[in-house]
């Protein structure tokens, strides 16, 4: 398997810590499923899809801008 080094900021870090503690994996697990989200969001929206946030509970909508 391939290997990147990367510089984050204090924020960046402390981000990434928290996704993997709320999945129960690793910093580097939580890495890969962000940049396969991602992937998939830009492929999706570049072809004209939009990405909805539904919170049901709340009865509310959000779009989320093209990145």
């Amino acid at each position: 398997m391939p290997r990147i080094t990367v510089d984050f900021s204090d924020k960046a870090f402390e981000a990434v810590e928290e996704i993997a503690k709320e999945l129960s994996t690793t910093k580097a697990e939580a890495l890969r499923k962000a940049i396969g989200l991602m992937r998939y969001v830009a492929k999706e929206q570049k072809s004209g899809a939009k990405l909805i946030i539904e919170n049901p509970k709340e009865n509310t909508k959000k779009e989320i801008v093209p990145l």
